[in-house]
Parts: C-alpha cells; sequence; structure tokens
C-alpha cells in the first residue's frame, strides 16, 4: 500500500495539473481547444521519453498536414516542429543515461555529412542579399537536419522501420482519397494554405488532397506511397489489404492532380516495373490484366487531364509552366557559374530571380520571387558545388545502404521491404529533379530512414528482430532482380 502512494500522488498532481491547463486555456480564450491541451501535454511527455513515436508522428503527417492546421498555429510553431524539439531532447537528455562515448550516438557518416552541409549553409549565409528569405531557408534547414539526426538515433530494428513505412502508406492511401473526393464535389476538404487552393487547370481546381503543400508537390509525395505500396503488394501477400487500395485511389489521385512530373515517372517506375519482374512466370497474365484495366479505365480520365500531359509534345512556347522551368534551370546555372565555390547563400534564388535582369528569360513571368523547380540545381546554385556535392551525397548514401539491404537482408520479409522503399526512393528522387523539394520531410525523412534500415538490420553486428520465414513462402515470386 506504501508503495502505490507516490504513484496515487503522481496520477492526482497529474490529473490536477491537466484540468488546470483546461481552465486556464478557456480563459484565455482557447475553449475549443482546451480540452485538447492536455492530451497534447501527455503526448509530449511521451515523446519525449520515447522519441520514435515523435518521428512516427511527423512521418504520418507530412502528407496530411492540412489537418494539423486545423488547430491555431504560426509558421515559426507548428506540431511537426514542436515534436521535432521536444524529440530531439528527449534522445539528448536520455543519451546521458548510456555510455559517454555513445551519448550523441554512434559515429555515422550521414551524420558527418549532414554536419558538413550545416556548416556549408553557415558560411554561404554570409552572401545573402535578403535577410529574410535567408532566415526563412537556414530555419527550415535547421528543423530538417534535426530530424535527420533523430531518425538514425531512434530507429534501432526492422519493426521500427517497417512501422515508418507504413505510415507513409496508409498517409498516401488517405490524401489521395481526399484528392479524389475533392475532385469529384469541386471543394476542399481540407487544406488552408494558398498553395494548396488556389492552383487550377482549365478551369477545374486541383486539389493537394491533405497537404497544405501545392498539388504538384503533393502528388510527388503521393508517387512516393503508391510506388512503395506496389512493390510490396507484389512481394507481400499479407499487406494486400493495404497496399491494393492504396495503389488504386494513389494512381487517381496522381491523374487527378494533374501534375505532369508525377505522371512521367510514375509512367517510367512502371516500365523499371516490369523490367524487375521481366522472368516472372505470370508477367503475361498481369500484362494482359494491365492493358484491360487501362483500357476500361481511359474514358473515365477526364479530358483536361489529356490536354495537360500534351503539353509536354506540343509548341512549348505556348505553356508558361514549362517556360518557366526552362528559365528557372538557366538562371540557376548562370547563378551556378557565378558563385561556383559557395554559391549565393541559402534561399537567394527566389531573390535573383525576381532581379529585372532576367527580364529577358523566355517564361513570360511577371518579376515575383519563386524557387528553382529542380531540387540538385537549387541546392547547388545557393550553396555552390561544396553544398551540392554534400547534399547528393547524403542521397546517394541513402541509396546504397537500401541497395545493400535489398540484396543482403538477413531475411526475406526485409530484403523485400527493401526493394519496395528503393523503388519508391529512386523515384521520389527521381520526380525532384522537376521540384525545388530540397525543403520537402520526405527527402531528410527517406535519407535518414535508408540509413537506419541499414544499421539496424546488417550494421554494428546487430541481429534483425523478424522472424525468418519459410523458404517455400516467397519461392514463386523470386524471379525478378
Amino acid at each position: 500500500m506504501n508503495r502505490s502512494l507516490p504513484l496515487n500522488l503522481t496520477i492526482l498532481a497529474g490529473a490536477g495539473l491537466m484540468a488546470l491547463i483546461v481552465v486556464v486555456a478557456s480563459m484565455q480564450g482557447y475553449g475549443v481547444v482546451a480540452p485538447a491541451l492536455p492530451v497534447a501535454a501527455a503526448g509530449g511527455l511521451l515523446v519525449f521519453v520515447h522519441p520514435f513515436y515523435g518521428m512516427l508522428f511527423i512521418t504520418f503527417f507530412v502528407q496530411l498536414d492540412a489537418l494539423l492546421r486545423i488547430f491555431p498555429t504560426t509558421s515559426s510553431l507548428t506540431p511537426e516542429k514542436i515534436v521535432t524539439a521536444v524529440a530531439l531532447a528527449g534522445v539528448i537528455v536520455m543519451g546521458f543515461k548510456g555510455a559517454k562515448k555513445l551519448r550523441w550516438g554512434h559515429t555515422e557518416p550521414l551524420v558527418q555529412l549532414a554536419v558538413m552541409f550545416g556548416l556549408t549553409l553557415m558560411v554561404s549565409f554570409m552572401f545573402i542579399k535578403d535577410m529574410e528569405f535567408g532566415l526563412w531557408s537556414l530555419r527550415k534547414y535547421v528543423s530538417l537536419l534535426g530530424m535527420l539526426y533523430l531518425m538514425i538515433r531512434v530507429v534501432k530494428n526492422f519493426s521500427q522501420v517497417r512501422i515508418l513505412l507504413l505510415a507513409v502508406i496508409i498517409s498516401t492511401g488517405i490524401s489521395s482519397a481526399m484528392v479524389v473526393s475533392d475532385y469529384v464535389t469541386g471543394s476542399h476538404l481540407v487544406g488552408g494554405s494558398h498553395a494548396a487552393t488556389v492552383a487550377s487547370y482549365q478551369g477545374v481546381s486541383r486539389s493537394a488532397g491533405g497537404s497544405d503543400y501545392n498539388p504538384t508537390t503533393a502528388a510527388t509525395m503521393n508517387l512516393a506511397g503508391t510506388m512503395l505500396a506496389l512493390i510490396l503488394f507484389l512481394r507481400r501477400k499479407e499487406w494486400r489489404l493495404v497496399t491494393g487500395p492504396t495503389i488504386v485511389v494513389g494512381t487517381v489521385a496522381i491523374i487527378l492532380s494533374f501534375a505532369r512530373s508525377a505522371a512521367v515517372v510514375y509512367v517510367l517506375l512502371v516500365i523499371w516495373l516490369f523490367w524487375k519482374f521481366r522472368r516472372h512466370r505470370y508477367l503475361p497474365v498481369a500484362v494482359a490484366v494491365g492493358i484491360m484495366v487501362v483500357i476500361v479505365a481511359v474514358p473515365f480520365v477526364p479530358t483536361e487531364y489529356w490536354d495537360r500531359l500534351m503539353t509536354l509534345v506540343q509548341d512549348w512556347d505556348q505553356d508558361k509552366s514549362i517556360m518557366a522551368r526552362i528559365s528557372y534551370n538557366t538562371i540557376g546555372l548562370q547563378l551556378l557559374f557565378k558563385h561556383p565555390l559557395l554559391g549565393i547563400g541559402p534561399g537567394q534564388f527566389q531573390y535573383y530571380y525576381a532581379d529585372p535582369i532576367y527580364r529577358f528569360m523566355p517564361s513570360q513571368r511577371l518579376f515575383i520571387n519563386r524557387q528553382l523547380h529542380n531540387m540538385y540545381l537549387e541546392v547547388g546554385t545557393e550553396t555552390g558545388l561544396i553544398g551540392m556535392f554534400l547534399f547528393v551525397a547524403m542521397i546517394v548514401l541513402g541509396a546504397i545502404c537500401l541497395n545493400r539491404v535489398r540484396h543482403r537482408g538477413p531475411t526475406q520479409q526485409i530484403r523485400d521491404w527493401a526493394e519496395a522503399f528503393h523503388y519508391s526512393y529512386l523515384g521520389f528522387m527521381a520526380v525532384s529533379l522537376f521540384m525545388p523539394n530540397e525543403y520537402n520531410k520526405y527527402v531528410w525523412i527517406f535519407i535518414s530512414l535508408a540509413v537506419a534500415f541499414e544499421r539496424a538490420v546488417l550494421g554494428r553486428g546487430k541481429k534483425d528482430e523478424a522472424p525468418p520465414e519459410p523458404a517455400t513462402a516467397a519461392a514463386p515470386e523470386r524471379t525478378g532482380p
């Protein structure tokens, strides 16, 4: 009985504190969200003690961040940033309970590259022309680098990797369903940002689903989740109730988003998929079924979507979007040649792009601030060849780690998940050639999760936690590379 007294007192104190939070919040005019504050406080404590749940929260809401904007926030204090800060604090504090030499984690090449990239950002910041854009960019990078470090620290086993990848698939399915619903109803279920709600094509409103990004960026994230589900559907029977619907609704959502870059990469990935399974005994059946599905589905595709795709092969001079992208890359290359070592400074492309000296660029644009729609070139333009090399090195390291796991993973289950992630990873990094995705959370989550995956199942002598599977369970499907 005496032992339970401290516990009972703790529970009473906690309940009293939560009640006090509700009362104070109500008095301050937050009566609607006041009951949720104690829950948020309890969640914060959970994230502090178990930072993995913080990374799960962030990963799940990357495509559903518009749902988080239902609660009052500011651009500098969003739920994702709060969770990142709490999880980071938890990792640091809990780290002091372990061995001194491991307080900051194992020596990790990815973290070393990230630190060098961060230092490059700081140095290139000295060359900025616009302080507002520079600080905006720097704040985003600091938050993203923090997420990368957290992922490396908190992901310890295959089960955690699988949970995070399932979060990507499920959130893709939910966001894609919202895209379809928005198209059918002609409205927006969620999404309060200007970028997520203003886009349209030939009078048809374009939806970003559950995302507060613009529809084209949302489509690139949808592509990543759909491709992840596609390989898992083919390799892992036990997850088909989740992956099957995600593939269908994800594919429809990519079409209804009217995003050309995502559609082009989607087709290329499907071609690669046929090559991967070229020796599979059921390939002819799959091809026949695929042709039938296409024949049935084509009449239901909006005519406006075909018109948008045809702009890729028609006179580009008549397409403002394509001409703008040509201008982005042209200006970016010119700036990179002028400032090759450390670039023009983080966030500064937007400042230079609006400069009247580029008024003769063939983009038919007003002098407005825009990002360079090429992740790799924008990083190179703003941080120079040094920053570009470090950034690309991190992406390549993630791809190498996934390639190792898909070939040398200790179980067939692990190899299948690694193959699916590898497929999705390369697809997302490829579509980033057409988008300014360096501030997209998926880039940094995918890089760090890929490295953590390899370290969890192959690195430092760790043994995987997943049970071995019978050789016959997946043998018929092992005809692909």
